[in-house]
């Protein structure tokens, strides 16, 4: 068994014993809540949850609208969440650089760079939606 292991066995030993003595021994038990009051707790990170597509604003009508620095400068007033949503609904980074990205200038950046590209390439590719087919079909 290694050192490490060892040490690990020990302290949920002692931890147990401590516990098991504080269920029987009100007096140690207060005693015990009073030092271990000052101990921090860990807080729970909460897990961001995706925001539905009909909350989020038409990036392209929005492009449209702006001009290029308008646009941008419109994008760094979003918050995070909402600019984490827009990437991954659009699927601006296929790379998942973003994934630990905190200032909303990059997303801006990086938000901008490709709604133009994709504007520029035509209107297939603005969104990421599937499109029916529309083309008539043949008989034979």
């Amino acid at each position: 068994m290694r050192k490490e292991n060892l040490l690990i066995r020990i302290l949920r030993d002692l931890a147990n014993l401590v516990a098991d003595e504080a269920a029987q021994n009100p007096a140690f038990a207060s005693r015990l809540d009073a030092v271990l009051h000052e101990v921090p707790r860990r807080e729970k990170k909460t897990s961001v949850k995706s925001l539905p597509d009909d909350q989020l604003p038409d990036l392209f009508l929005e492009a449209r609208s702006k001009s290029g620095d308008d646009f941008e400068h419109w994008l760094t007033d979003l918050d995070i969440p909402v600019l984490k949503a827009l990437v991954r609904k659009h699927d601006l980074d296929s790379s998942k650089r973003t994934q630990k990205w905190r200032e909303p200038e990059k997303f801006a950046k990086l938000i901008a760079e490709q709604i133009r590209a994709r504007m520029q390439r035509g209107s297939g590719f603005l969104t990421t939606v599937a499109i029916p087919n529309t083309a008539p079909e043949m008989n034979s």
